[in-house]
């Protein structure tokens, strides 16, 4: 399976008179598309020189996130109620970013791997991800961790770790304080902290990250917190 980011950018024409009605329905999807969980950024524009014209700007982890928003009611709504609000057919663009891979740059250092790992978890490139690690990563949450495992490969470890905490967690976040280089492997000391979102504690816990690369790449990820504090929080 292809996973390629996708920026989706539709331009949308209102019938005269229609606008204050494709305006509130557009704006009716936000919310929700936001919290779905292949969407990294959904927007509404409009043009300044012609207030029938909006366009909405859409970023995407892949075409299957694409696909499965389509399949959301109050997208179908909205699409219903272009019946009576939509000028013309509209016009969309689907785009992927070109830029050099990882394995076309210059070689990184183990460190710079782990720096651009850390990139592609705050702004949701799984592809990078991907490419970043070995097809067998294995990825060894702390004993103890809350839905902590061993996952072994990436798609596993996107699934399983990141998306998994989008549903529990208002907020997540790991705070790096310092880097060590040790050759073959990379450490990260920094710490937790978030807040759960059904008892809305907040937590913030020390924690140690140790990754093993081969060749350039991440084959092992080990975790090491202080999980009382996170379940205290949970509960």
């Amino acid at each position: 399976m292809t996973h390629q980011p996708l920026t989706i950018i539709a331009y949308i024409k209102a019938k005269p008179g229609m606008e204050q009605q494709m305006q509130q329905d557009l704006l009716g999807l936000l919310a929700p598309t936001r919290t779905e969980s292949g969407c990294i950024t959904f927007d509404l524009l409009q043009d300044t020189q012609d207030s029938t014209t909006f366009v909405l700007y859409e970023n995407w982890n892949d075409q299957a996130a694409v696909d499965a928003h389509f399949q959301q009611p109050y997208v179908k709504q909205v699409l219903k109620a272009y019946e009576e609000t939509l000028a013309e057919p509209i016009a969309v663009m689907s785009l992927s970013k070109i830029e050099p891979s990882p394995s076309q740059n210059l070689p990184m250092s183990n460190l710079e791997v782990i720096e651009e790992l850390y990139r592609s978890f705050r702004e949701k490139d799984y592809a990078t991800f991907r490419q970043l690690c070995t097809p067998d990563i294995a990825w060894i949450q702390n004993e103890g961790f809350p839905g902590g495992a061993t996952r072994y490969g990436a798609d596993a470890v996107i699934e399983g770790v990141f998306k998994a905490f989008n549903q529990d967690w208002d907020s997540w976040q790991f705070h790096i304080e310092e880097y060590l280089d040790a050759g073959c492997s990379v450490i990260v000391i920094g710490f937790y902290e978030g807040i759960h979102r059904t008892t809305h504690q907040s937590f913030r816990s020390p924690a140690t990250h140790v990754y093993d690369l081969v060749n350039g790449k991440v084959a092992k990820f080990r975790q090491f917190t202080d999980t009382k504090v996170i379940w205290d929080a949970m509960s």
